[in-house]
């Protein structure tokens, strides 16, 4: 048995190291792809079932007084409040604001999609199947 001889002349040091790196990447990116991709989609592609679940009823809430509906019935009550001692200091300050009628439709609408945000989210309408 002859064995061959290799000198490091004929080796490209510069191709090898690319090879190799080259195929490092690809199994990185095929890892990815086969791991973590599926459980992106599970996490990012949601159906209407998800509205359902207790744990998500327990964040938003089912009415005024649970989860984050509570937040945001503050914050609108902040935003009504901030709005009328801008409008008492408009006289002081001459500063215009928004008119009354616009700034009050505007809550209301807001109050409204607060309250029913669950029934929205839950609606199966809202989903391409």
């Amino acid at each position: 048995m002859e064995e061959e001889v290799v000198s490091i002349e004929t080796i490209d040091i510069g191709k090898e190291i690319l090879n190799t790196i080259n195929t490092l990447c690809n199994k990185l990116f095929q890892s990815i792809n086969k791991n973590i991709f599926p459980q992106l989609d599970t996490l990012v592609f949601m159906d209407a079932d998800v509205t359902k679940s207790t744990h998500m009823q327990d964040l938003l809430g089912t009415d005024f007084n649970h989860g984050l509906l509570v937040i945001a019935e503050c914050l609108l009550i902040a935003f009504v409040i901030y709005y009328a001692l801008r409008r008492f200091t408009m006289f002081y300050t001459g500063k215009e604001v928004e008119s009354p009628y616009i700034f009050f439709l505007k809550a209301i609408v807001i109050g409204i999609i607060t309250a029913y945000s669950l029934n929205i989210c839950s609606r199966n309408s809202f989903y391409h199947k």
